[in-house]
């Protein structure tokens, strides 16, 4: 661990590195917490209850490293912190902690007890790992900053990556989510579990829910800051393209689900299909031909 930090010079990268460990143990705490929550037969005390507190305060420790790296990041450079590869990778790493605390909020999942812990901490855990993931990754890329290009000199510049961002975040909230159902629904069968299955429907549903006006408000503003910087609101760019197959992808969700009444797991289908959307669009996109002559290539 301490070969990774280096304190000779604190800088944004340091609390990038500690904001990744930090996460790391979040994770693992969550995750052994999980275990002794589905097999303990005490429902407010033990090993699952010790570790669930100790998964939360690293949580809190570790969404406040976040942010602190973010607005550190952005005085180093001068401008919003999320031009290039590795600042947006770590920028949503940061935005999948704000989206998961907004769902704690209004679940209330930090008091729930027993199996019903379990599967917090166990959907908490997942969601971490998508952090740190994307704090990996974005290690290996150029962690340079760069002047900011005239296109990018932009008001729209703050709303639209912001939106796009959370949007994303909180969709991979979503993935993580139908993940650990079909893990539950795979290794677990108390009664309890299989009630918070049944509710699942409603719950994946209030995630979009929170995430597509998100998606819909950046891809608005996108067109406004297209017609702004280049004269035309939509120019079929690969990027543009592709994230409006992901804003699709989700929209047939919520159709689906409002008008043509489907519900369950081949409604979830659609949250991965949505998820491996944005994948492509958000990470795989930059590593595709088509994207070296696209207008929204500025920075690996």
């Amino acid at each position: 661990m301490l070969g990774i930090l280096n304190f000779s010079a604190i800088d944004s990268l340091f609390w990038h590195d500690l904001f990744m460990i930090v996460s790391g143990v979040a994770l693992v705490l969550f995750l052994i917490s999980a275990f002794f929550s589905f097999f303990s037969k005490s429902e407010a005390s033990g090993w699952g209850n010790l570790f669930s507190k100790a998964g939360w305060v690293s949580f809190w420790l570790g969404m406040g490293l976040g942010i602190f790296y973010l607005v550190w990041r952005g005085l180093e450079t001068g401008h919003p912190p999320w031009q290039t590869l590795f600042e947006v990778l770590s920028f949503c790493a940061v935005l999948v902690y704000l989206s998961y605390f907004v769902i704690v909020l209004v679940t209330g999942m930090r008091d729930y007890k027993g199996a019903w812990r379990g599967i917090a901490n166990l959907m908490t855990a997942f969601a971490l790992s998508a952090a740190v993931i994307l704090l990996y990754i974005a290690l290996k890329k150029d962690k340079a900053s760069n002047d900011l290009p005239p296109a990018l000199q932009s008001y729209w510049m703050w709303p639209h990556v912001m939106a796009f961002i959370f949007s994303y975040a909180t969709f991979a909230v979503g993935l993580v989510a139908v993940l650990c159902y079909y893990v539950i629904k795979l290794f677990n069968r108390q009664a309890a579990i299989k009630t918070w299955l049944n509710g699942f429907d409603d719950f994946s549903f209030r995630i979009v829910a929170v995430g597509f006006p998100f998606m819909t408000a950046a891809l608005m503003m996108g067109s406004l800051w297209g017609q702004d910087a280049w004269g035309n609101y939509w120019g079929w760019d690969a990027k543009e393209v592709s994230a409006l197959v992901s804003w699709l992808v989700y929209l047939i969700y919520i159709h689906l689900r409002l008008v043509g009444g489907w519900r369950g797991e081949k409604l979830f289908l659609l949250l991965i299909l949505g998820a491996l959307a944005i994948i492509t669009c958000f990470l795989v996109f930059s590593y595709l031909p088509e994207s070296q002559s696209s207008m929204h290539k500025y920075a690996e």
